[in-house]
């Protein structure tokens, strides 16, 4: 029998390092788990903002404003937008019901929303209704269901003041553990939902004042 006094030190030392080791293996493996259990799914978001309606559209950039008709008011711009906006969930984590929230950058308003589903299945709940009466700065949205792999476009008309060029930043958020990230580029789900965003506007009659 190997007595005690027998093991050398080195022996010891070995065996040592060895449980040293494999507690910290233990632990980076756990932090590893546990780092993957917490991060948050990620959201993408993409805004394509054209500088005037009137380079979307193809009319003449001079300086003339944009009557828009819903039927039964006609409004005159000369400072109006379109900004199209995609977003995907890229996480692996599906949402019955995923709360939206955009907000415009200081003083430009939306006078419009029209929205581009997935399917049938998917339904857009607008919080907020902007107007050309009652435009808004802050658009909140839920949308039934963000599942994973599910893309929304929306197409909103942004009024930008006097002298601005272009709108500015667009924000996202949401009360819900997410994190919004870039669509670098547009994937064959989104690209799909963009490509059906109708120049015409829906139910609007576009023209331009000469």
């Amino acid at each position: 029998m190997t007595k005690w006094t027998d093991i050398h030190w080195y022996t010891i030392l070995i065996l040592a390092v060895g449980i040293v080791i494999s507690a910290a293996i233990g632990a980076i493996i756990q932090a590893a788990i546990s780092a993957a259990r917490n991060k948050k799914p990620a959201i993408g978001r993409r805004v394509d903002l054209s500088p005037t309606f009137e380079d979307t559209v193809g009319a003449s950039r001079e300086s003339n404003p944009l009557t828009i008709s819903d039927g039964n008011t006609q409004y005159k711009y000369n400072q109006l937008h379109i900004a199209q906006i995609e977003l995907a969930n890229q996480g692996t984590q599906d949402f019955d019901k995923f709360e939206l929230g955009i907000a415009l950058d200081k003083d430009d308003v939306a006078v419009y929303i029209e929205a581009q589903l997935p399917s049938r299945h998917h339904h857009l709940e607008q919080l907020t209704s902007p107007t050309f009466d009652d435009p808004k700065s802050n658009l909140d949205f839920i949308l039934h269901p963000l599942n994973r792999g599910d893309a929304y476009a929306l197409r909103v008309l942004i009024l930008t003041p006097e002298g601005k060029q272009k709108p500015g930043k667009i924000n996202f958020s949401s009360p819900l553990p997410v994190r919004f990230t870039d669509l670098s580029k547009v994937g064959e789900i989104v690209e799909e939902a963009a490509s059906r965003a109708s120049l015409a506007l829906g139910p609007l009659s576009i023209s331009f004042n000469k």
